[in-house]
């Protein structure tokens, strides 16, 4: 059961990148989405892991903050910076998801930091952290920072905050 597992997150990973490279090559028209419900719906799902690890998981939402481009791929990426985190956090400690009004989504853990070098070492496919799950690809922060470039925002990290930061275009999202 634990290889049909991995194999099926890995599978799940690949697919992922595909349909991110098919949805840019189709240059399908993004729609407004809500990223604190994003960010809701995310720490929602992962909150039974969180629960079972004895660390707590944040929610903390400045203002409304919305950003063009498909839901499903912000929450992908979120999710893979929730579940890093909650791997380095220690028991009895906390991750705090922060959705702020200048559209940015940052992950803080309790975990050792993770500079900005670090961090571009770590896009490369196969390159693994650490603290990375042994059951894993390391395609977990590729996939991230290539669903932030398809939706021409930044994948950024902040050592000393311990944070890493997904931060979308200003531009202002229309309702469609």
């Amino acid at each position: 059961r634990g290889d049909v597992a991995q194999m099926r997150r890995l599978i799940d990973q690949l697919m992922l990148l595909a349909q991110i490279d098919a949805d840019r090559a189709a240059q399908l028209k993004p729609v407004a989405v809500d990223l604190a419900d994003i960010a809701a719906a995310v720490i929602a799902r992962l909150a039974p892991i969180a629960f079972d690890r004895g660390v707590r998981i944040e929610l903390e939402a400045d203002a409304p903050a919305s950003a063009r481009g498909r839901g499903e791929a912000i929450a992908a990426a979120l999710r893979n910076l929730i579940e890093n985190a909650l791997r380095v956090t220690p028991e009895g400690g906390r991750v705090t998801v922060r959705v702020t009004a200048d559209r940015v989504i940052a992950v803080r853990d309790e975990g050792a930091g993770l500079s900005e070098a670090r961090l571009k070492e770590l896009v490369e496919r196969h390159r693994r952290a650490d603290h990375a799950s042994k059951h894993g690809a390391g395609l977990g922060l590729a996939i991230v920072d290539r669903i932030m470039r398809a939706h021409g925002g930044t994948l950024s990290a902040d050592e000393e905050r311990r944070e890493i930061r997904l931060g979308f275009p200003m531009e202002p999202a229309s309702s469609d």
